[in-house]
């Protein structure tokens, strides 16, 4: 169903964070995303480190490390830096776990790294709603195109870190605002107004 007369403000207030792709690139095993140990990983990795120990990540590309490393997932794993800055400014709906980055080749690379579960409610995704936007074509023909990314309001218990249908990470403007004006490097953060369905 389109968006038009509905007051889709209430999202104003609401990113998907990911990693970029301008550091190290770390993924788990094959095996780990097959199974859909990733998903659990994603809500659940402090109950896991405390059961298993720290969760292994390997280098994929060899770039340099940064704040937020890339994962090619919504799990983000951080330096102790950014937890600082989560812990310092009081953001809420998530836990850290211990992670270690390793090589085929070197073995451990850093122990310095941390992933991050979000433990708030699952946000629900609501399909019916989004926005359209006719395009214009040069040959006189239109294509619509429909963004947006929203959820049941009610499903929001006012945590910064969120889960989208338990896969995919949104945050509120606040954590945007905070990584913003502390300058946290590989991220990228796109309104849900935004996001192609």
């Amino acid at each position: 169903m389109g968006s038009q007369g509905l007051d889709f403000s209430f999202y104003d207030n609401f990113y998907h964070l990911r990693s970029d792709w301008r550091s190290m690139q770390v993924e788990l095993r094959q095996e780990d995303y097959l199974s859909g140990k990733y998903l659990e990983i994603l809500r659940r990795g402090h109950e896991i480190v405390e059961k298993e120990g720290a969760i292994e990540f390997w280098r994929i590309r060899n770039k340099r490390l940064s704040d937020v490393l890339t994962t090619g997932s919504d799990i983000l794993i951080v330096s102790i830096r950014v937890i600082e800055i989560l812990e310092r400014y009081g953001l809420t709906g998530w836990r850290k776990f211990k992670v270690v980055i390793k090589d085929e080749r070197k073995g451990v690379i850093s122990e310095g790294y941390w992933g991050i579960s979000v433990v708030s409610n699952i946000l629900r995704n609501r399909w019916d709603l989004y926005r359209e936007i006719v395009e214009e074509r040069l040959d006189g023909t239109k294509k619509i195109r429909k963004f947006g990314w929203y959820f049941e309001p009610e499903d929001w218990d006012g945590s910064d870190f969120n889960l989208l249908d338990g896969i995919s990470l949104i945050v509120t403007k606040r954590v945007k605002d905070v990584f913003e004006k502390e300058k946290v490097k590989n991220i990228s953060i796109k309104s849900v107004h935004d996001i192609s369905v």
